[in-house]
């Protein structure tokens, strides 16, 4: 009884953490949909079809911090897909790669650019 009363447990905390997780990429989508605004320029459909991904990825699966930056074990990302560079940016400001008010004054920067990822120098971006 206590074995299943303790699969039980594990099975209601996956589905919380899963939950937790839609909840977060539900909000960064707001987010990005801001810093679009912000830029005036973006890429609406690519951002939000990446974002569970990118959620999943960085606050699930990846061993990428801004802690761990300098760890050679740590996981690396490559974003090919340019066209959701703003789904990006929520996603790192979100995980403490720098600050969420950066993250508007760097979309602006970068609308005037064609809003596609370039070489930047911040924490979580080589």
């Amino acid at each position: 009884m206590r074995e299943e009363n303790g699969q039980k447990r594990a099975e209601y905390e996956q589905i919380k953490a899963e939950k937790n997780l839609k909840r977060l990429a539900y909000d960064l989508r707001e987010d990005t949909v801001d810093l679009i605004c912000a830029g005036k320029a973006g890429h609406i459909g690519g951002d939000m079809s990446v974002m569970e991904i990118l959620v999943e990825l960085y606050f699930r699966q990846m061993n990428n911090s801004p802690e761990n930056q300098e760890d050679k074990n740590r996981d690396l990302f490559v974003l090919s897909k340019g066209h959701s560079v703003e789904a990006y940016y929520s996603v790192l400001a979100e995980k403490g790669f720098f600050q969420k008010k950066n993250c508007t004054a760097r979309s602006v920067n970068l609308a005037r650019n064609s809003s596609v990822i370039r070489t930047i120098n911040f924490r979580g971006s080589k």
